[in-house]
């Protein structure tokens, strides 16, 4: 995919659908999963290593040899980024559509809105199987769920009475 302005970003995706590896205008981004979340991040610069519980909750950057902690809120945005004196490194407020209202980024970060990468050329979020434009309000794939017949939302309205 090439930008406006000159900007590339090529996507590859293993046989499950996760996008194992990402060329930012030919910088190489490999990702490492466990489940369906990234674990492990590499580029040029080294690796980076993610620690999640429910939410993520720590990275330890190999060439800085620094760990960062991520502070989220009830939805799981990132809003401060810390290293290990508790220093405030970024700081992120966000609109209800996952737009960011206000930016203090001192470190390279793309988990943002809800924890999501948020792609820095496309500025769209990637939540495996599509991506979700936060200007519009909208993703921008079809959703890849097929209906089984078997999901009791589909079947009308049920009149319950007592």
């Amino acid at each position: 995919m090439e930008t406006v302005d000159g900007q590339t970003q090529v996507n590859r995706y293993d046989a499950e659908g996760l996008r194992y590896e990402m060329e930012e205008n030919g910088r190489l981004v490999q990702f490492i999963f466990s489940g369906r979340e990234v674990a492990v991040e590499t580029n040029d610069a080294g690796i980076n290593r993610l620690i999640r519980g429910h939410e993520l909750i720590i990275s330890d950057a190999e060439y800085a040899r620094t760990y960062y902690h991520y502070a989220a809120d009830e939805i799981g945005s990132i809003t401060y980024l810390t290293d290990d004196e508790g220093d405030v490194l970024n700081r992120y407020e966000y609109d209800a559509w996952g737009n960011i209202t206000e930016q203090e980024e001192t470190v390279p970060n793309r988990f943002k809105y809800t924890g999501q990468q948020l792609d820095p050329i496309t500025q769209q979020y990637y939540l495996r199987a599509r991506f979700y434009n936060p200007v519009i309000s909208r993703f921008t794939q079809e959703d890849e769920y097929r209906d089984d017949g078997l999901n009791l939302q589909d079947m009308g309205t049920v009149v319950v009475s007592l």
